[in-house]
């Protein structure tokens, strides 16, 4: 009877031991999974952030590709301008040319 209660004893001590042991287990489980909601929040967080990264990025894109657009379009104005400033000029120069020849012909004709 000294032995049953003796094993008694020890298996009621390792019951609580083992309950404790459980106790702890469960809080440790506890931390580690609001450890691991935290970081799935911030994994969440850092891709949601991450998108609008993208996002911004693609607009940007589209808005650099826009501009380059422009830019070719204002410089082929430019060009044409250019071009036809040189027209205009030549076909002064030429008007000033004939004029110069008429003005001798009237100043021959008169004098």
């Amino acid at each position: 009877m000294i032995e049953l209660k003796t094993n008694k004893a020890e298996q009621d001590s390792q019951i609580a031991s083992d309950r404790e042991e459980i106790a702890s287990l469960k809080r440790e489980l506890k931390v580690k999974n609001n450890q691991l909601k935290e970081m799935n929040e911030r994994c969440q967080r850092a891709v949601d952030e991450s998108e609008l990264h993208r996002t911004r990025i693609q607009e940007l894109q589209k808005e650099n590709t826009e501009m380059k657009l422009k830019i070719d379009v204002q410089e082929s104005t430019i060009d044409g301008h250019k071009s036809e400033i040189a027209h205009l000029s030549l076909e002064l120069r030429e008007t000033g040319d004939l004029y110069k020849i008429y003005e001798k012909k009237c100043e021959s004709l008169i004098g």
